[in-house]
């Protein structure tokens, strides 16, 4: 992944869930996180190619799970598991979808 889409990822994923773009205190976390969404998706059966479109339900499953784990952090579990659940779904959705099948011109 290049540092352009880490960058563009990182943006998208902080407004998802709802930080600022001038809050920065976060960035590092979240760029942590990042990639262990990433081999949890794959895990969870989504090819790298789904991954690597970087389509808005892989950018939500990635900020579902940035959210679940930085609620984790300061004890909210009901929020973190909220999220987590959330993930799981779209990862499930994902694993199920063909390269280059996503529902961007559809919607």
């Amino acid at each position: 992944m290049t540092t352009e889409q880490k960058e563009k990822i990182l943006k998208k994923v902080k407004k998802n869930a709802g930080i600022p773009e001038t809050v920065t205190v976060y960035d590092e976390r979240i760029e942590d996180l990042i990639p262990d969404a990433i081999i949890e998706m794959r895990t969870g059966g989504v090819p790298q190619s789904i991954i690597d479109e970087g389509s808005p339900a892989v950018i939500t499953a990635i900020s579902h799970y940035v959210c679940y784990e930085m609620a984790g952090d300061i004890g909210e579990t009901k929020t973190a598991n909220w999220h987590f659940a959330k993930f799981e779904r779209k990862v499930f959705r994902l694993s199920l979808e063909q390269p280059g099948a996503t529902m961007e011109g559809l919607v």
